[in-house]
């Protein structure tokens, strides 16, 4: 089977890579799964899946992957910070404390969608529920509103959630700000911040119909959102207008970089008003 895999320094060249998959203990037949999340440490990279027990680790920044078996479990996010890798997904999380060799699951009464490192602790969000870590094995409940969290971002001093409709803003966890943002069925999928703005993309699946809506939203502070239709951004950059899944911020070229479903990506610098 082969495995592939694109790297980029900017953001804008991308160079494809194509190998033969190798197994880590043995051989098997390996079937056809998506990667929805990665984390590095160094050159060690490792790419999980929502489906159970999938896991690619790269040694050398993501040009030669290895297949490694992994407890099983449904994974949607993965960092890296602290103790180890962890990994979180629906019912569990999952930690490896020997740069991703092996993996110990643990049980978590939530489901996760997103986990980050604060330079403390790991803090996850989900489906209704926050949660903290020192470990990455025993998590601490967290108050949080009801809702559909998909990803948090903290600068230092502040966190910020994106989700269904909503976003939330908090410099001590457990006590929440909702942001100003509309069009409630957005669901806003990932969040980047540059160092002064705050820049999420979602999908509005109940307005788009058979061709769902993608639009961008911007923040100086975290709660009042500015939003547009992501089709105008992609007129203007290389995209084409895929569904938007994540948003990263390049610093090297100044750039919020968005990469979507179908392999599409955009991009827009921090000058360009969103």
């Amino acid at each position: 089977m082969l495995f592939r895999s694109s790297i980029s320094t900017d953001g804008k060249v991308w160079r494809a890579y194509q190998s033969s998959i190798r197994t880590n203990g043995g051989t098997g037949h390996i079937t056809f799964r998506v990667l929805n999340c990665a984390a590095a440490n160094g050159n060690t990279v490792v790419a999980l899946s929502a489906n159970p027990g999938f896991c690619m680790m790269s040694y050398d920044g993501g040009i030669v992957w290895i297949f490694c078996p992994v407890p099983q479990a449904s994974i949607y996010s993965v960092t890296y910070g602290g103790p180890g890798f962890c990994a979180v997904g629906l019912g569990m999380t999952m930690v490896s404390t020997d740069n991703a060799k092996t993996w110990t699951r643990n049980t978590l009464n939530a489901n996760a969608r997103k986990v980050i490192w604060d330079g403390a602790r790991y803090v996850a969000v989900g489906d209704g529920w926050c949660g903290t870590s020192a470990d990455g094995q025993s998590w601490t409940p967290v108050s949080i509103p009801s809702g559909y969290w998909t990803d948090i971002h903290f600068n230092g001093t502040q966190y910020v959630v994106v989700g269904r409709g909503a976003v939330l803003k908090s410099t001590v966890l457990g006590t929440w700000t909702a942001g100003s943002i509309a069009l409630d069925p957005i669901d806003w999928s990932s969040i980047a911040w540059n160092g002064s703005l705050y820049v999420t993309v979602g999908v509005n699946w109940i307005f788009g119909f058979f061709q769902p809506c993608k639009y961008i939203a911007a923040s100086y502070d975290g709660l009042t959102w500015y939003v547009r239709s992501l089709l105008e951004f992609y007129a203007s950059s290389s995209g084409s207008g895929a569904n938007p899944t994540k948003i990263v911020w390049i610093p090297e070229t100044k750039q919020f970089v968005i990469v979507g479903d179908a392999g599409e990506i955009g991009r827009a610098s921090c000058r360009e008003r969103v």
